[in-house]
């Protein structure tokens, strides 16, 4: 037979059970959002430390383009220089020398506007 202490302790158990089962899943909830906090912020430093690495990265390739860039207009300035000569005058049939100077001048004309194309320093240019 099926007595009133024994109703009463099957309920008790079942309410323990189900308080054990919210304990549980309260603990596993803290547990979530305490872990998604520290991922969060470990993912905020980490985009901090890429940022930072990419500004250097960033200034370091203007550095070294801004050098480059010097070397090239200091290597183009006596191309530059011969860019802008003109031919003598004469017939390149009767004297070869001068339609050489003549040919070579216009293999050279492209480089009259490369300076100005790359934006080299106008002074001290010639």
């Amino acid at each position: 037979m099926i007595t009133l202490r024994r109703i009463f302790g099957v309920r008790m158990a079942i309410i323990a059970l189900l308080i054990l089962v919210v304990l549980t899943g309260v603990g596993n909830l803290w547990n979530e959002y305490y872990l998604a906090g520290q991922i969060r912020q470990q993912n905020q430093t980490n985009q901090d430390i890429q940022q930072a690495q990419q500004l250097q990265q960033q200034k370091a390739q203007r550095a070294a383009g801004a050098i480059v860039e010097q070397k090239l207009c200091a290597s183009l300035r006596p191309l530059v220089a011969l860019a802008t000569l003109r031919p003598p005058a004469g017939n390149p049939v009767t004297n070869p020398s001068r339609g050489f100077e003549q040919k070579l001048v216009e293999k050279l004309k492209p480089l009259a506007n490369l300076a100005s194309d790359i934006r080299c320093p106008v002074k001290g240019l010639y």
